[in-house]
């Protein structure tokens, strides 16, 4: 969501961009990649294989729920 405009549905990003906006001693901790493998699972992030690379998106589908999450 920190992602301006945020990547929702067709718009997507390289999965390495997610990182960028996290402070710098909490990227490539296994607590952080275990996070974002939970939003996988949850289907709020979409990831797919462009490029030789993955690139991730917000699930329009889910946007409530991931309001709902963002605010609680």
């Amino acid at each position: 969501m920190n992602m301006d405009p945020p990547r929702w549905g067709a718009a997507h990003t390289e999965e390495r961009n997610i990182f960028k906006g996290l402070p710098k001693h909490i990227i490539g901790r296994k607590e952080t990649k275990s996070a974002l493998e939970k939003l996988y699972k949850k289907e709020f992030i979409l990831k797919s294989k462009k490029t030789y690379e993955f690139h991730v998106s917000l699930n329009i589908e889910k946007k409530k729920d991931i309001e709902i999450f963002l605010e609680s």
